[in-house]
């Protein structure tokens, strides 16, 4: 799944949950296309910081061919597995 195909769905998501909420009474037509807004820039925030977190760049810069080693510390050393990636010398 790439990240078209899940953006789509959260903010598909998103849409019908306002829908319930607007068929229910809960908020106002005129609500939707903020709440809505609001919901995908979220949803985007929260994916680039769970993508850009530190053992998903060294997992994303040891799957590039061009790259031969590695050397970070010893917790994301861990949480990587690739034989390209090392932990620095104690």
């Amino acid at each position: 799944m790439n990240n078209d195909q899940i953006f789509s769905g959260v903010r598909t998501l998103i849409q019908a949950l306002c829908m319930f909420a607007l068929g229910r009474g809960w908020i106002k037509p005129d609500d939707v296309p903020g709440l809505v807004a609001i919901g995908v820039a979220s949803a985007t925030v929260g994916y680039g910081l769970y993508a850009r977190r530190n053992t998903a760049l060294v997992a994303s810069a040891a799957a590039v061919p061009a790259v031969l080693s590695i050397v970070t510390d010893h917790v994301t050393a861990a949480a990587v597995p690739s034989d390209k990636v090392q932990p620095a010398a104690a």
